[in-house]
């Protein structure tokens, strides 16, 4: 006879079996994460009621397509206690639902001849989708905001023509009667004239008729220039539209924009000749290859145009949308084509189809892709001009100023240099005066006496002084000498006319 404890060792073996029984019947669909189609945490579950349910201390799986998939369930009447969904990697996905082990999956699937022929089904399009370009951008609102209404080339060309129309005016007014320094002087004249016209300053008069006719033709060019600059700038100024160095596929080539994507779409990318960044991501990197993006990392990203359009949608101001696709494919639901019921696929398909024509369509788009913006500053018009527009006149204004400045100091030390030179040379020239006023005074020491340098002429005035002294000193010696030779010779003579005196007296009594 049965005992109490087999009989609760019974029970218990129905209850668990029941339990299976339960849980087999529960259908079992798989997720995978994909933003803004399906944001989950792969190996996490959740029951068909905690998934519809309002209790918000419940961490839902959300996106375009669980919305999806709980509006289709609801409209063919299935009660949320008889499937669960499991978010898993898209290469599990694939392999139990090959396996049988899954009831369909879903989260951004896109339909491919290829998963057709591995004997995967899918259900119909729930979603136009492909793969798209998104390149970084900012906006005009800057402080050389006035310099973008002309492009580069159109700044040097204007440039060089205002140059030209002063060379060719110097040249027309004629310059073979003056001398170098006044050509060169008309020259700066004329060059200044061609530059203050672009801003209707000229004060120069004109002479010939072929300077006038020069002048009258670039007057008319300068007008509407300006006319057209002020247009552009008005429009500019009055909004902060994006802008972007790769507009188009082409530019984002030559240019060479490194181009982060997902490892699947690799070869999509490469096809076109588009230059990958120095790594490419794996299918739950989304999050960090738009963190690299924002971060300036990569210049631009190719994912899926769900993905590309709500960063646009969150960020438009620095966003661009290439509007050339790099490939189109479809989502929906994936299906094991050799087990799937294909009734129940007829029924699914036919509420997806409702649900394209239904105002619910709109609804989950502007909910989960077209989302409001988190920065919108460049969408908002503008009602008035900010600083940060129009910095860049000040900033050229103090430019002027301090290369002025500069101008200025060396203009001083090169003036105070050059004075100094010439007092040096003033000192020297009275100097070289003075030796030479010497020199002059005595003509015998002119012929010996050389002046190699101006470093030596303290040292030869100092020789020519000492030698001019020994001259005079010889001088002296000689005329000392020479009148003691003469006073010597006139007291001889003195002495022998006397002597000749006396012997004459004797002699004459006698006669």
């Amino acid at each position: 006879m049965p005992t109490l404890n087999s009989w609760k060792l019974l029970a218990g073996l129905v209850l668990l079996v029941v339990i299976q029984q339960a849980a087999a019947q529960r259908r079992r669909i798989l997720l995978k994460p994909m933003d803004p189609m399906v944001n989950c945490t792969v190996g996490r579950t959740l029951t068909g009621v905690q998934l519809v349910s309002s209790d918000k201390s419940v961490e839902k799986f959300k996106g375009y397509d669980v919305d999806l998939l709980v509006y289709i369930l609801q409209n063919m009447g299935w009660d949320p206690n008889s499937w669960y969904v499991e978010c898993v990697s898209e290469d599990d996905m694939y392999k139990i639902i090959k396996n049988n082990q899954a009831f369909m999956g879903f989260g951004g699937v896109a339909i491919t001849s290829q998963k057709m022929e591995e004997n995967y089904d899918f259900s119909l399009p729930t979603f136009v989708s492909g793969l798209k370009l998104a390149m970084r951008s900012n906006t005009d609102a800057d402080q050389w905001s006035f310099f973008l209404s002309f492009d580069t080339m159109l700044w040097l060309m204007i440039l060089l023509t205002t140059i030209l129309t002063g060379l060719f005016t110097w040249c027309f007014e004629g310059v073979g009667k003056k001398s170098t320094g006044q050509r060169l002087k008309n020259l700066k004249e004329m060059i200044w004239q061609s530059f203050s016209s672009l801003f209707y300053t000229s004060e120069i008069r004109l002479q010939k008729f072929s300077a006038r006719l020069v002048f009258l033709c670039f007057w008319f060019m300068v007008l509407v220039l300006t006319a057209t600059y002020t247009a552009d700038l008005t429009t500019k100024l009055a909004s902060r539209n994006p802008k972007t160095s790769w507009s188009t596929m082409d530019a984002a080539i030559s240019q060479k924009a490194r181009i982060g994507t997902l490892t699947k779409y690799r070869d999509m990318v490469l096809r076109y000749n588009l230059t990958l960044a120095d790594r490419t991501y794996d299918w739950n990197e989304i999050d960090k290859i738009r963190e690299d993006f924002h971060a300036g990392k990569i210049d631009g990203i190719a994912l899926d145009i769900p993905t590309i359009d709500k960063l646009f949608a969150t960020h438009p101001c620095t966003t661009f949308v290439i509007q050339e696709q790099l490939a189109n494919f479809n989502y929906g639901f994936i299906y094991n084509y050799l087990t799937f019921d294909k009734a129940l696929q007829k029924t699914i398909d036919y509420n997806i189809y409702l649900f394209k024509e239904s105002p619910d369509f709109q609804i989950f788009s502007k909910k989960w892709i077209n989302v409001y913006p988190f920065d919108d500053s460049c969408q908002r018009p503008v009602s008035r001009l900010e600083l940060e527009n129009l910095a860049g006149l000040w900033i050229i204004l103090a430019g002027a100023i301090f290369f002025g400045v500069m101008l200025e100091v060396a203009d001083y030390i090169f003036q105070s240099r050059l004075n100094k030179l010439k007092n040096k040379e003033i000192i020297y020239d009275e100097q070289r005066q003075s030796i030479q006023e010497i020199l002059d005074s005595y003509l015998m020491v002119d012929d010996y006496i050389h002046i190699p340098s101006r470093d030596l002429h303290q040292r030869l005035e100092d020789d020519i002084k000492n030698r001019v002294d020994a001259i005079e000193n010889m001088i002296k010696d000689k005329f000392s000498a020479v009148e003691s030779r003469v006073l010597e010779k006139v007291k001889n003579l003195s002495a022998t006319r006397q002597q000749s005196g006396n012997s004459d007296q004797n002699s004459a009594p006698s006669n």
